[in-house]
């Protein structure tokens, strides 16, 4: 009798145990799953927040940088080529001091254009390439305001 009452007791206290660890189980299982769902919602804020920053990025790159500004030519102006709107083009050959310095050369640029222009080597605004110093960039918005 007593090996039977040993043993229902001791079924007794593991059930007991297997509760408790199957409450701790499925405590840890509910704190897990709330933690994959916090997890997931802040890799969703994660993505947007990335996106925003992409588009951020790219609204940036249209922007004229400083240099452009300060030389009135932006790099989608320059990429544009030709503008057939705005002011007539000013005459390389006739073009003065003050012309070329309201296009947004340097004293350094124009008097190198109107040097080479007085010696006979600037012949057309094709020439303008061989003007050291003015920036590839500068010089596609120059050919657009100037002409031959």
């Amino acid at each position: 009798m007593f090996g039977s009452t040993h043993r229902s007791h001791r079924g007794r206290l593991f059930g007991r145990g297997d509760e408790r660890a199957s409450a701790s189980v499925a405590a840890r299982v509910s704190r897990l799953t709330g933690l994959q769902r916090e997890l997931d919602q802040a890799c969703e804020r994660y993505e947007v927040a990335i996106a925003a920053i992409d588009e951020r990025t790219r609204a940036l790159q249209r922007l004229p940088s400083a240099r452009e500004i300060v030389r009135g030519v932006t790099s989608d102006e320059a990429q544009r080529g030709p503008d057939t709107r705005g002011p007539d083009p000013i005459c390389l050959r006739s073009a003065t001091f003050e012309d070329l310095r309201a296009l947004g050369l340097s004293v350094t640029q124009t008097s190198r254009i109107l040097t080479l222009r007085h010696d006979g080597l600037l012949p057309s605004t094709a020439a303008l390439d061989e003007v050291p110093g003015i920036p590839r960039s500068q010089l596609l918005g120059l050919k657009r305001r100037l002409r031959d």
